[in-house]
């Protein structure tokens, strides 16, 4: 079970710090349950399934089965998504095909829109440079037409 812990604590992208905060015991009291100097007892495992319901007892306890309890559970740790996406991942999976396939219609247009705006975006940008170079240019030539060079009425300055 010490192995599984430390399993558990990388899946959830903890430290064993922010694991030991999370279940009320001290960084090397997670440390010695890891490395299997101290015994992993009840107060333990009901802890940790108190601070994440979604770990499977049964895998936690035995290591059978999976680690985490439902799809979205598991990709919500496993990707490290917040709250808000669990929510939409379990909703997502409770629609019928139909239903799916339109919010996922949604989506793919909506990230076409997000993909041209930046890319319009980007252009625009280009262009102003470019802009701003070819001005820069024109007044470079300016002053060499006129005799006198930007380092000579800089360095002249000071």
């Amino acid at each position: 079970m010490n192995e599984r812990i430390e399993q558990l604590r990388k899946a959830l992208h903890l430290s064993q710090d922010e694991m030991a905060k999370k279940i009320g015991l001290s960084r090397s009291g997670i440390s010695n349950i890891e490395n299997g100097t101290r015994v992993v007892q009840e107060r333990h495992i009901r802890l940790i399934l108190a601070a994440w319901p979604d770990i499977s007892e049964e895998w936690l306890r035995n290591g059978t089965g999976p680690m985490f309890v439902g799809q979205a559970a598991e990709l919500t740790y496993q990707y490290g998504f917040d709250e808000i996406c669990k929510k939409a991942i379990e909703v997502f999976d409770g629609l019928d095909r139909d239903q799916q396939l339109a919010v996922l219609g949604f989506v793919n247009r909506w990230i076409e829109d997000l993909h041209k705006s930046h890319e319009a975006l980007t252009r625009e940008q280009k262009e102003k440079i470019d802009q701003q170079v070819e001005e820069y240019r024109a007044a470079l030539v300016e002053q060499a037409r006129q005799g006198s060079r930007p380092s000579e009425s800089s360095s002249s300055a000071g």
